[in-house]
């Protein structure tokens, strides 16, 4: 998935899962990510800052996913 800073991006399986996320610049080096994971009546949104180039991770449950942000050429 290709996310453009400061816009929200989404994508769903119909009746199957919803993930949302959202990339916010910290700092030259620096980025947040805010993520909204639904499963049936499940629902977490997590967020996460981390440094461009390094992959950050989040796990609740048996739930997890991964996000690599980098700097557009």
């Amino acid at each position: 998935m290709i996310v453009e800073a400061d816009r929200n991006a989404s994508v769903s399986v119909e009746n199957t899962f919803e993930f949302g996320v959202l990339i916010s610049q910290v700092n030259e080096n620096m980025v947040e990510i805010s993520s909204r994971y639904e499963v049936g009546d499940e629902h977490i949104a997590p967020s996460v800052v981390t440094k461009l180039g390094q992959e950050a991770s989040v796990s609740i449950g048996n739930k997890s996913f991964s996000v690599l942000v980098e700097k557009p050429d």
